[in-house]
């Protein structure tokens, strides 16, 4: 029996969309119509949370990646599944700072503290870390960079390790280190461009 089937390929296009969404491909609108066309038609049952909370990453990151700032944290903020939330933390604290919320990215990282303080994890850490150096006064946001960089070299996520790169390189490029900035930017280039990931990429290169 084909009952109930087609529900079950939503969440796997929901992944596919996000993938779509981080390389900027020219089939990202055609996968996100796939998807809302299956969230229209079948009802998902226990899905429901995770496909809705993976096409707002999706949209998210898609807005992020054209430049649209206030986009992307509307979509990023209205998570509902708390293990999606902490996957996607490098990304919705980046879209809050990057919009000017930064009372909204203090409160996602610190509600991340909370899980990592308890689970110890080397990428929870790592991205409590990078949050705080986001938010940070100009004297403590270098030594909490330098901290997220060696969580991730225990995480084992080289998309957090480069976003990390990224944004430690470009607050260096901004006070005027262009050569400490630069092995950080080339180190995430190559990270994103193996990923794919070709407006990150495209920004470290600025």
């Amino acid at each position: 029996s084909s009952i109930g089937q087609p529900a079950m390929t939503a969440s796997p296009t929901a992944w596919l969309t996000l993938l779509s969404a981080l390389q900027d491909r020219d089939d990202y609108d055609d996968r996100l119509t796939r998807l809302e066309d299956l969230v229209a038609k079948h009802p998902l049952g226990i899905l429901t949370d995770p496909v809705h909370d993976l096409t707002r990453w999706a949209k998210g990151l898609r807005a992020a990646g054209s430049g649209d700032r206030v986009g992307a944290l509307r979509h990023l903020a209205r998570f509902r599944m708390p293990v999606l939330a902490r996957m996607a933390a490098p990304e919705r604290i980046e879209a809050a700072v990057r919009a000017g919320d930064q009372a909204a990215a203090r409160a996602w990282t610190e509600e991340l503290a909370r899980f990592a303080d308890a689970t110890r994890r080397p990428w929870a850490l790592a991205t409590v870390a990078y949050g705080r150096a986001l938010t940070a006064g100009h004297g403590i946001a270098e030594a909490l960079f330098q901290e997220s960089l060696g969580h991730h070299d225990r995480a084992g996520r080289p998309l957090d390790t480069a976003r990390t790169q990224l944004a430690y390189g470009e607050w260096l490029r901004r006070n005027r280190r262009r050569v400490d900035a630069r092995q950080h930017l080339r180190d995430a280039v190559e990270t994103f461009q193996d990923l794919r990931a070709a407006n990150l990429a495209a920004r470290a290169n600025q």
